[in-house]
């Protein structure tokens, strides 16, 4: 898959397979937090996960429930901490 150019809300993001892309934007839209955080913490995680990879088409969907569990820990972590 090569990477795209792609604007979104007239900012330019950095050069994504449009397969990540898409997982990224889903994560913004579901944890409402800025694209380039969460582009941020996707890569981190792409990038350990792809070391060790056998089977690298899963991948996308592998960091996507990583980043998902890691921002549900957090809201978790805020949550109990103010209570």
């Amino acid at each position: 898959m090569t990477a795209m150019q792609v604007e979104t809300d007239g900012v330019r993001r950095s050069r994504w397979p449009m397969q990540h892309l898409l997982v990224i934007q889903s994560l913004v839209d579901e944890v409402q937090r800025p694209f380039d955080e969460i582009a941020g913490v996707y890569q981190c995680e792409l990038l350990r996960l792809e070391r060790d990879a056998a089977v690298k088409e899963f991948l996308p969907v592998l960091v996507m429930k990583r980043v998902r569990d890691l921002y549900r820990h957090r809201l978790h972590a805020l949550h109990d901490h103010a209570s």
